[in-house]
C-alpha cells in the first residue's frame, strides 16, 4: 500500500478501509484495527465522511477487542468531526458511543451526560431508532447503578417507539 500511498493517498486509504471491513466480519479485529489505523492518515480532512466512518468502525472494532480506554480517543475525534460537518445524527452517534465506552469503563455519571447529549440530538432530528437506542443506553446505566425505576422508565419509552415503528427485532431486545 506504501507505493499505492505515494502515488494516490485516497487509493490507498480505499483499500485499507476495504481491508479493515473485511477483516472485521471476519473477526480478525487485530487486523482490522491495523487497517483502519493505517488508513486514517491517507484520508485527513480531505473526505469527512470517510473519516467519520473509519473512525466510528476503529473504535467499535476497538470496543469488542475489550478496549474501551483507547475507542475513547476515536469516538472523540468522530465527535469533533461530526461537528465539524454540522452532522448532527452523527453527533448523536458519537455522544452515545462515547457513553457506552463510558459505562464500560464504570464512568456513569459523563456515560448519562453523553448518552443524554446523544438522546436530544436524535430527538432534535427526530431519528426514532437513535431515540429508542439511547434510552435502551440510558436505562442500562440506571440498571447498573441499581436505579431501577429510572430504567424502566427508559426501557419502556424506547419500547414504545419500537412497538410504534414496528421493528419486531428491537422490541425483542
Amino acid at each position: 500500500a506504501s507505493a499505492l500511498a505515494a502515488a494516490a493517498p485516497w487509493a490507498a486509504a480505499e483499500v485499507l478501509v476495504e481491508v479493515g471491513k473485511q477483516a472485521a466480519l471476519q473477526y480478525r479485529n487485530q487486523s482490522a484495527v491495523q487497517a483502519f489505523e493505517r488508513a486514517l492518515p491517507y484520508l485527513g480532512f480531505n473526505d469527512l465522511d470517510a473519516h467519520i466512518e473509519v473512525l466510528h468502525d476503529l473504535g467499535t472494532v476497538l470496543d469488542l477487542m475489550g478496549e474501551p480506554e483507547r475507542a475513547l480517543d476515536f469516538y472523540e475525534e468522530l465527535l469533533q468531526s461530526a461537528w465539524l460537518m454540522g452532522h448532527h445524527a452523527k453527533v448523536a452517534v458519537a455522544y452515545n458511543k462515547l457513553g457506552r465506552a463510558h459505562r464500560t469503563l464504570g464512568n456513569y455519571d459523563r456515560a448519562l451526560s453523553d448518552l443524554g447529549r446523544g438522546l436530544n440530538l436524535f430527538r432534535e432530528v427526530t431519528d426514532q431508532p437513535g431515540v429508542a437506542a439511547s434510552l435502551t443506553d440510558i436505562g442500562m446505566v440506571h440498571s447498573v447503578r441499581g436505579s431501577y425505576r429510572e430504567a424502566e422508565g427508559c426501557y419502556e419509552e424506547a419500547l414504545l417507539i419500537r412497538q410504534e415503528a414496528g421493528d419486531k427485532r428491537s422490541q425483542a431486545l
